[in-house]
C-alpha cells in the first residue's frame, strides 16, 4: 500500500496529468547482481510497465555506460509507440538542432526522437502530415496521442557542431513539455552515455526558468562551455542526495490494486 500522505500529481509527456496515490519502498538489485538498491518509488494506476527506473537512478548506477552495458536487455515486442517520461528529474544532451545550440531530452524511455510543436513552429520546420507522419504514441498511464507530423532530415550534433551530426526525423507532439526528445534507439546505437558523457548537464530541476539554457536557447549567439559553466555554477547551490537511497521516479503497476 501507499505510504499515507505522498499522494501527488504527475505529468505526462503532453503536459496531461495523472493522479498518483502516493508512494512505495521497495527493494530493487540488478540481475546477476548481489548489491540491492532502496527505492522510492510513484504509483501510477494501469501503468503500462511495472517498473520504470527514473534517470537519476540510472545515472547514479552508470547502468548506460559500458561498464555495466549487460545490465541493458532489447526486447521486441509488438505494441504502440511510447514515451515513458514523466516529467521529474532527468538528463539533458547539449547540442546543435542545426543551426541553433539547444539542450535536448535523453530520454531511454521514448520509442521516437520528437519535438514540440510550439518549438517546430518558432524554428519554421516543414512539418509533414501526411498520414506516415501522424501515428500513435502511448504514455505511461496508458492514454494514447497522436502526433501532429514528422520534420524529417533535421540535422543534430551532439556537442560541438561537427561531433557526431547525423540526420534524423523528429515526430511533433502538441504540447510536448520538453524541445526536442533522443530517442532510446539514438542514443544506444551511438552509445551516447559513455562516448559523449561530457555533453550532458545534469538537472533535478529542469522545470526551473532560473537554470540557464534547460528548455531552449533562442536566436542570440550562446557559447556552449560558458552555458555548462553556469549551469553547474547554479546546479551547486543545491544539495546533493544520500548515496545510498535514492528518490526516483519508478512507477509499480497494479500495486494500487491490492
Amino acid at each position: 500500500m501507499p505510504i499515507p500522505g505522498t499522494s501527488k500529481t504527475i505529468t505526462l509527456a503532453n503536459r496531461s496529468r495523472v493522479s498518483s496515490p502516493g508512494m512505495v519502498d521497495v527493494r530493487w538489485t540488478f540481475a546477476n547482481e548481489s548489491k540491492s538498491h532502496q527505492l522510492s518509488c510513484w504509483v501510477i494506476p494501469d501503468c503500462f510497465n511495472d517498473l520504470i527506473l527514473g534517470s537519476q537512478f540510472l545515472q547514479a548506477t552508470r547502468t548506460f555506460t559500458s561498464v555495466f552495458k549487460s545490465r541493458v536487455k532489447q526486447i521486441i515486442q509488438p505494441r504502440r509507440l511510447r514515451i515513458g517520461l514523466i516529467g521529474e528529474s532527468s538528463q539533458y544532451l547539449s547540442g546543435y538542432f542545426d543551426p541553433w545550440y539547444t539542450v535536448a531530452l535523453a530520454d531511454t524511455g521514448s520509442d521516437v526522437m520528437a519535438v514540440s510543436s510550439e518549438f517546430a513552429q518558432s524554428r519554421k520546420l516543414p512539418i509533414d502530415s501526411g498520414p506516415e507522419g501522424k501515428v500513435q504514441i502511448e504514455l505511461p498511464d496508458g492514454s494514447v496521442l497522436w502526433t501532429r507530423g514528422v520534420v524529417r532530415g533535421i540535422p543534430w550534433a551532439i556537442g560541438d557542431q561537427d561531433n557526431a551530426k547525423l540526420n534524423c526525423d523528429f515526430y511533433v507532439i502538441e504540447g510536448l513539455v520538453e524541445d526536442v526528445i533522443l530517442s532510446k534507439h539514438y542514443l544506444f546505437s551511438l552509445d551516447v552515455f559513455s562516448r559523449y558523457s561530457q555533453c550532458f548537464l545534469e538537472s533535478e530541476l529542469a522545470d526551473n526558468p532560473s537554470l540557464c539554457g534547460i528548455r531552449f536557447v533562442e536566436d542570440n549567439v550562446w557559447d556552449p562551455k560558458t552555458l555548462e559553466r553556469e549551469f553547474l555554477a547554479d546546479s551547486e547551490l543545491f544539495p546533493q542526495g544520500a548515496a545510498e537511497r535514492f528518490e526516483v521516479l519508478c512507477i509499480l503497476f497494479e500495486i494500487y490494486a491490492k
